[in-house]
């Protein structure tokens, strides 16, 4: 793999709703070394891939995605705002595109609501870290945050994994 390394930013957005397994695929077809994604912890504790923290933006819900379990989201359609082509769309799982992408870079941009400081966590490091083991992906994934609380606290779960 050469240098620079071209990672498409929640996958080839300019073409597929952001962070849909649309635009991680298209991403990968049109060469991208790997993508970035966002991370946020469902309120049942499970990884999800969206941007912003309230779904309203960008699926046909409302409310924040921190307070929803992966039932209610996996409902939201996270792909009709971006074009007909791209109704039905899901918010994915972390663990679903650490699945589907064996190998491939990731960059895994962790999110947290409430405090603007991330002195508390409400365990998505710890679910991240977990995911990364499981996949074996220490090798294939970055991690990154605006808090480095966030990171600290990722660090100490996995200190192998690039931040």
């Amino acid at each position: 793999m050469s240098l620079p390394l071209i990672l498409g930013h929640r996958g080839a957005r300019a073409y597929a709703p952001m962070n849909t397994l649309p635009a991680f695929d298209l991403a990968r077809q049109q060469g991208a070394d790997g993508i970035e994604l966002d991370v946020w912890l469902s309120k049942d504790g499970v990884p999800v891939i969206l941007h912003d923290e309230h779904v309203d933006e960008t699926t046909d819900g409302t409310g924040s995605i921190c307070e929803m379990t992966l039932a209610e989201i996996e409902r939201l359609d996270a792909g009709r705002w971006f074009g007909e082509a791209f109704a039905g769309t899901r918010i994915p799982t972390l663990q679903a595109v650490f699945a589907r992408y064996p190998g491939w870079l990731i960059n895994v941009e962790i999110k947290a609501a409430g405090d603007a400081e991330y002195d508390v966590t409400d365990g998505v490091e710890a679910a991240v870290a977990a995911l990364i083991r499981e996949y074996d992906r220490a090798a294939h994934t970055s991690v990154s945050s605006c808090s480095m609380q966030v990171l600290r606290r990722l660090r100490a779960l996995r200190p192998q994994v690039p931040i």
